[in-house]
């Protein structure tokens, strides 16, 4: 057997240890991480060091971490288990926790030499859209994927496939993959958009009012997008919402549609622990100031989506006012809270009344209530991620 070609371009000997033949012919040993087998498969060996993103290599994981350590070793077993076939690097952004999250991940680091590491200083709390903005300074590789720590990946080609679309398509600067949403209290798992093969393509305006997206834990990024980025985008309460639409402004955003990640819903997040009634009206208090931040260049779009909001905020005042405060309210579905008050508003229009009656009396549409708004996540200090998501075809599994 001869010699298996690393990322960089050189070449090192197959591994002669215990383990199985892996694809293009070289061994692949196993290590182990807080229990994981981590697959080390055909990957460049890679210093652990502290120090910026390298841009000899192609492809950075920015993990973005605060008080994590329940979910981030999971989070660290499927970024170390991605198959591609060059090296790549792992930046830690660690808003300053107070649990054990950065020490999990020195600890993976140490037992990890193959892979690089880069920790930045965690020893503040900046906020998570601060975070990010130094975070995203810190990349210097052509492409940028973002793992949050609570989240993980599903394939072990999902770099691969992103890059490998990145590559092929030049009118993207962006590209996304579908997703799992995981509800943690009900321990359940919903699959928003239709699982296929396949992509497609999306501007700015979809972005804004039907936006597939899901999270950061999606996405990966051209380099040179997350460097052209407006700086004004950091001063508001501006996350991966609005940070695709302002990405998407001068090139499209892909998408594959080939499920890749879980994105784990918990009490944890800040923005679940607001009522329904504030998560809309957060939403409405933002969108001028996405308006601005994008130069009044989708202002038909921000004012429609307002002009929804609104009408489902006046919608959820009017069931409040009307309902009797001796009635037992309606077990819910637990997928309510992931519905965006714009299919709310749009099936309460249109549905036939009986088969409203029906979804309503099953708790899948509440009385007075119509799930998250868009544009806000679970992540950080405030909202910013749940960008509005065609559930129409969203189902349990």
């Amino acid at each position: 057997m001869g010699p298996a070609p690393n990322g960089s371009g050189t070449e090192v000997e197959p591994c002669e240890s215990s383990g199985c033949i892996g694809d293009h012919g070289c061994r692949r040993s196993e290590t182990f991480f807080l229990g994981y087998p981590l697959d080390q498969h055909h990957r460049a060996p890679v210093r652990n060091e502290m120090t910026a993103s390298s841009p000899s290599v192609r492809v950075t994981v920015l993990l973005i971490t605060y008080n994590h350590a329940e979910y981030v070793a999971e989070s660290v077993k499927s970024i170390l288990r991605q198959r591609i076939d060059e090296a790549f690097d792992i930046v830690v952004a660690d808003d300053g926790s107070t649990d054990d999250t950065v020490s999990i991940l020195q600890r993976c680091a140490k037992a990890n030499p193959q892979v690089r590491f880069t920790f930045l200083d965690s020893s503040a709390n900046l906020g998570i859209t601060q975070n990010y903005r130094r975070a995203f300074a810190a990349c210097r590789s052509e492409y940028v994927a973002v793992m949050e720590g609570d989240d993980y990946w599903t394939s072990p080609y999902k770099l691969a496939r992103q890059r490998d679309f990145l590559d092929a398509h030049w009118e993207c600067d962006s590209c996304g993959v579908n997703y799992f949403l995981f509800d943690e209290n009900g321990c359940r798992f919903c699959q928003p958009i239709p699982a296929t093969s396949g992509h497609a393509v999306f501007a700015a305006p979809d972005i804004i009012t039907e936006n597939v997206v899901g999270n950061f834990s999606t996405c990966m990024y051209r380099q040179t997008a997350l460097t052209n980025l407006p700086r004004s985008v950091f001063d508001t309460r501006a996350y991966d919402w609005a940070i695709n639409i302002c990405v998407s402004r001068r090139a499209l955003f892909g998408f594959l549609y080939e499920p890749m990640a879980v994105w784990r819903v918990h009490e944890a997040g800040a923005w679940s622990r607001l009522s329904h009634m504030d998560k809309v009206r957060t939403q409405l208090a933002l969108l001028p100031d996405y308006d601005a931040l994008t130069d009044g260049v989708f202002r038909p779009e921000f004012r429609a989506l307002a002009d929804r909001l609104q009408q489902a905020v006046e919608q959820i005042q009017n069931a409040q006012v009307a309902a009797p405060a001796s009635r037992t309210p309606i077990e819910s579905s637990p997928w309510l809270d992931l519905i965006p008050p714009i299919a709310v508003t749009v099936a309460k229009l249109v549905l036939p009344p009986a088969v409203l009656r029906y979804v309503v009396g099953q708790g899948l549409l509440g009385r007075g209530r119509s799930g998250t708004n868009p544009g806000l996540s679970d992540t950080g200090d405030g909202p910013g991620g749940q960008a509005p998501i065609c559930r129409k075809h969203a189902r349990d599994l």
